[in-house]
């Protein structure tokens, strides 16, 4: 039968798009979850200060013009690792 799940607590039939199960109370798991606000702007700050932490050494190697100053390198590289430092002890004490 289409449309039918099953509990995974209990076994017992659900209709689709129901949220708990009819006979256990056990709360039903999404099929496809939706990625999170937060979960996407770490995903953001995490790149970026990958970005930076190959563009700081190549400041330092390649000529003017093609990479942003040194200095600039460092800042961006500085004021990322405690974003990503900071969200991460977000996204720790959400689990809790």
């Amino acid at each position: 039968m289409e449309g039918m799940e099953h509990c995974l607590s209990c076994n017992s039939t659900l209709k689709t798009g129901e949220k708990e199960c009819w006979a256990c109370s056990a709360v039903v798991a999404e099929k496809n979850p939706k990625t999170s606000l937060h979960a996407r702007f770490q995903t953001v700050i995490k790149v970026l200060f990958i970005m930076f932490a190959v563009l700081t050494p190549l400041a330092l190697v390649l000529p003017d013009g093609y990479v942003p100053s040194f200095k600039k390198c460092v800042v961006g590289l500085i004021v990322l690792g405690l974003a990503r430092s900071s969200i991460q002890t977000m996204t720790e004490t959400r689990k809790e």
